[in-house]
């Protein structure tokens, strides 16, 4: 906790450069690193902490991603977490290897032969999402809804180069310091500006009139396995 408190701030400032702000995630990443190996995590334990946290999904998440999968759209998720427990997480909602479209691309966590944590490969930083979706990962797809609780997130596209492209982009502005003069630089970047707990009735009505789908019911349950799922992608 006490290094989240010093350098989430910082990653979220809008006063701070990308420039800025990749040296202190990387600070950050290696000392969370040296904390992960010295108590000698394993994959059981890792299993465990997320099925015993407290974690919150927003509401209408769950109907967003089994809309998606329903209809097989293309899912890519770029976190700066690990995408282990991105996965486990998702797999509480839906069968994550059968979800064929669905790619997650994320740092990882190394484990030696008897699940010891032994290395942790910090791929993908917040600020650095920008450089993961490329042409070859959308394929022949121009039309994308982007998601993202940062400023820097809408530049997750910015090396797709194909023509025509149509993005709409959702920001979630979490718990703002200054909400007018946040709200309003969330609002120059993102087409749709979702504040606090928000959740995610509004793409879900985008992605309904998208799929001219009117009616999905939120409570279907997909799937509830805590296995501590991978579903990467390099």
């Amino acid at each position: 906790m006490a290094l989240l408190k010093k350098y989430h701030p910082m990653e979220t400032d809008p006063k701070l450069s990308a420039g800025e702000k990749i040296l202190k995630i990387e600070e950050w990443y290696t000392k969370q690193e040296e904390n992960f190996v010295k108590e000698g995590i394993t994959r059981q334990k890792v299993q465990d902490c997320i099925a015993h946290s407290n974690f919150g999904l927003r509401n209408d998440f769950p109907k967003f991603l089994r809309l998606a999968m329903k209809h097989k759209l293309h899912f890519l998720v770029v976190t700066g977490g690990f995408s282990d427990v991105t996965a486990t997480i998702l797999n509480t909602l839906i069968d994550v290897e059968a979800y064929k479209n669905l790619a997650i691309f994320g740092n990882e966590m190394v484990f030696d032969e008897n699940d010891v944590l032994v290395q942790t490969e910090m791929k993908i930083n917040p600020v650095g999402k920008r450089l993961t979706i490329t042409d070859e990962k959308i394929g022949n797809r121009k039309n994308i809804i982007l998601f993202g609780d940062i400023e820097a997130d809408v530049n997750m596209v910015e090396m797709v180069t194909k023509e025509g492209l149509n993005v709409i982009s959702v920001g979630f502005l979490n718990r703002p310091k200054d909400f007018h003069n946040d709200l309003k630089r969330f609002l120059k970047v993102y087409d749709i500006v979702i504040v606090n707990d928000g959740g995610w009735g509004e793409p879900v009505k985008v992605l309904q009139k998208i799929t001219f789908e009117s009616n999905i019911n939120p409570n279907k349950e997909f799937g509830r396995s805590m296995t501590l799922s991978r579903k990467m992608s390099s």
